[in-house]
C-alpha cells in the first residue's frame, strides 16, 4: 500500500481486512447465554469496522475443563457420567436457535464469523459431541463445519473424532479463510490440506 493511503481508502480498494479475535468466556454449559455473548462481541466488532471475527475453540457452550480436575476417566462414576450427560445436553446442533441467531446478525452486519462449537450429531438419539469450527459468510450464513479430527488427551473421554471432511478453505470477506482446532496446527496433513 503507498505511504499517502490511509487504510479506510485501502479497504475501499480490497486491500484491507480488519480481523479480530476474541477473548472472552462463555457461559459455561448455557448455550442461550454463551449465544447472547457471541452476538455482543459480534456487534462490538462490526461497530470497530470488523470484516472476520473468530471466536476460541468450543466458545459455544465451553470447553470440558472438568475432566482435567475431576479424574474424568474414573470408570463407571455418576459424577461424571451427570458432567458428560449435561455436556450434551448443552451441545449445539447445526440447525438449532444459536446458529440461527448467529448467521441472521452476521447477515445484518455483514461480518464473517469462525465460531468454536460443541456440536451435537443432528441424530436425535445421539450423544456424540464434536469439538467444531464453524465458518459463517456475512451473507450465506454457515459456508463450512471443521470437526477436530482427533481430540486431544483427556478431550477424548467427551469428543468424538472428526473426519476430513471440514478441511476446506471458504471465501469470506473477501478473503480465503480455514480453520483447524488447537494441537490441529500441529498435524502437518490438516495444515497441507487447507494450504492446498
Amino acid at each position: 500500500m503507498p505511504s499517502s493511503a490511509r487504510p479506510d481508502e485501502a479497504a475501499t480498494q480490497g486491500r484491507w481486512l480488519r480481523v479480530a479475535a476474541v477473548q472472552d468466556a462463555p457461559a459455561f454449559l448455557d448455550p442461550a447465554a454463551s449465544c447472547e455473548r457471541v452476538l455482543a462481541r459480534m456487534r462490538e466488532a462490526a461497530q470497530a469496522g470488523v470484516a472476520l471475527l473468530a471466536f476460541p475453540e468450543t466458545f459455544l457452550p465451553g470447553y470440558p475443563f472438568w475432566l482435567a480436575l475431576t479424574d474424568g476417566a474414573r470408570f463407571d462414576d455418576a459424577g461424571q457420567k451427570a458432567a458428560y450427560a449435561a455436556y450434551v445436553e448443552a451441545a449445539i446442533h447445526l440447525e438449532g436457535p444459536e446458529l440461527r441467531a448467529i448467521e441472521r446478525l452476521a447477515r445484518e452486519l455483514g461480518l464473517a464469523v469462525v465460531l468454536g462449537i460443541v456440536e451435537r450429531s443432528s441424530n436425535p438419539a445421539s450423544t456424540s459431541v464434536f469439538c467444531s469450527a464453524i465458518t459463517l459468510d456475512g451473507e450465506r450464513g454457515i459456508v463450512g463445519v471443521h470437526r477436530k479430527l482427533v481430540p486431544t488427551w483427556e478431550e477424548r473421554l467427551v469428543w468424538a473424532p472428526g473426519d476430513g471432511h471440514g478441511l476446506r478453505a471458504h471465501t469470506v470477506a473477501g478473503a480465503r479463510v480455514t480453520a483447524l482446532n488447537c494441537w490441529e496446527n500441529w498435524m502437518p496433513q490438516a495444515r497441507f490440506a487447507l494450504w492446498a
